[in-house]
């Protein structure tokens, strides 16, 4: 029975997987030829070669791969160009608010301790 279950779920995930890189793999093949995809947890890597400078592969895939919730990466490690897809994860706005809250304040008491000093 456990077995029944763990291939059922290894069977949803290896589908999950397939359904994401088939919804980026059009963007991707525009500017890069894949010879190889790999993916660890939520980060999907395609090896291959850019078909436009490597400079601009970026520049190409953000948008589109941004409107999906993605974000790209490419490097060059040992010899081979990699494309790093992985899940974008979304700041809150009450969390930038408090961020942007707690950088104001910090500037305002640091700039009356400096008054401080030479008052």
């Amino acid at each position: 029975m456990k077995q029944g279950i763990e291939d059922h779920r290894k069977d949803r995930e290896k589908s999950d997987v397939e359904e994401s890189i088939s919804r980026i793999y059009p963007f991707i093949t525009r500017v890069f030829k894949v010879y190889e995809i790999q993916k660890s947890g939520e980060v999907l890597y395609f090896f291959g070669t850019p078909k436009i400078d490597a400079e601009n592969v970026m520049g190409e895939l953000w948008s589109p791969l941004e409107q999906k919730g993605l974000g790209v990466t490419l490097k060059y490690e040992l010899g081979e160009h990699i494309l790093i897809v992985a899940p974008v994860k979304k700041i809150k706005e009450k969390n930038l608010g408090k961020l942007c809250t707690f950088h104001s304040n910090s500037v305002y008491n640091h700039d009356l301790r400096g008054l401080d000093v030479w008052g």
